[in-house]
């Protein structure tokens, strides 16, 4: 199947679609999945800031001018956030694999982050357009918030399925796989946060042990 077929079969028969291209992983078919959706997001996205916003909001100048020069900033570091966001793509997924295998994943890792590639080319392809959707039909207001949740948790059970496919285990162990780097991640912020306010305040403290604070600082 072409990429497109392989996206829409990714969302519409996820189950089905992981099963017969999991013999077909490879990083490089992966790495190619993940590169053409990250341009297609991106042409989706300046498409909308150059042409449809300033239909859309026409009173809105500075957003517009703020759009603009987000967008000819996109641009020239386009190939530098390609490169960098396959290689954060790539490391992520190992992690996720690292704890799959710690669940008792049998999948291997090019299996894993193909699978994991075509799904994440399909939401990015099929997120673009809907943002640019949720954008014009703004004043929908809550619509707009629900639309996105359903859409998230969809993706989140695309996903799951993914994971499950690539290991041949649980939806329940898919599951634990997406939410534990989330985990890690906050977890491993909130330490750095308390030891840069640990050290701060030893410093200050010290400071203050040598009288070199004012006393309205004390």
């Amino acid at each position: 199947m072409g990429m497109i077929e392989v996206w829409q079969g990714v969302l519409t028969k996820p189950k089905e679609t992981f099963a017969s291209e999991k013999p077909r992983a490879s990083l490089g078919e992966g790495i190619k999945h993940y590169v053409v959706a990250s341009l297609i997001g991106w042409f989706i996205a300046w498409v909308f800031i150059t042409f449809l916003a300033p239909v859309v909001y026409p009173q809105a100048a500075a957003l517009q001018a703020l759009l603009k020069a987000f967008s000819d900033i996109s641009l020239l570091a386009l190939p530098f956030n390609l490169i960098l966001g396959t290689i954060v793509y790539l490391a992520v997924v190992g992690l996720m694999h690292v704890i799959a295998k710690v669940l008792g994943g049998t999948g291997s890792y090019e299996q894993m982050f193909y699978l994991m590639a075509i799904t994440g080319a399909a939401l990015t392809v099929v997120g673009a357009f809907l943002r640019v959707i949720l954008a014009v039909l703004v004043q929908l207001g809550p619509a707009v918030f629900i639309i996105s949740l359903l859409f998230g948790l969809y993706a989140l059970y695309v996903l799951v399925q993914a994971i499950k496919v690539a290991h041949s285990f649980s939806a329940l162990r898919a599951l634990a796989v997406v939410l534990l780097p989330a985990i890690i991640i906050i977890l491993l912020f909130i330490l750095f946060a308390f030891t840069i306010l640990a050290s701060l305040a030893s410093f200050l403290g010290a400071l203050a042990s040598q009288g070199a604070l004012p006393p309205a600082a004390r």
